[in-house]
């Protein structure tokens, strides 16, 4: 195995994790969105069906404040492209 092989096995190994974490994060938001929203039996069963008993959610941190903010980010940027090809 050369030195490249071992780098992208690396890189790959990386991402996997890297995913992994991204995909416990969004559960651990879920979660305490089902629950503020009153859906405890929801909630429970995602924290059931995954392992993230060590984490929570911190308190300046919602998934309401992450979607909102998503929607300008994206506003933005179609208003940037719709601007941008309006000169054709």
């Amino acid at each position: 195995m050369d030195f490249i092989e071992v780098m992208s096995e690396g890189n790959l190994s990386d991402r996997r994790r890297q995913k992994d974490a991204n995909r416990r994060d969004l559960l651990v938001l879920v979660h305490a969105y089902l629950l503020e929203e009153g859906l405890a039996e929801a909630a429970q069963a995602v924290r059931e069906n995954w392992n993230f008993d060590n984490y929570e959610v911190c308190d300046n941190v919602d998934l309401q404040l992450i979607l909102m903010e998503y929607q300008g980010f994206y506003q933005v940027r179609q208003l940037k492209r719709s601007l941008m090809h309006s000169g054709k």
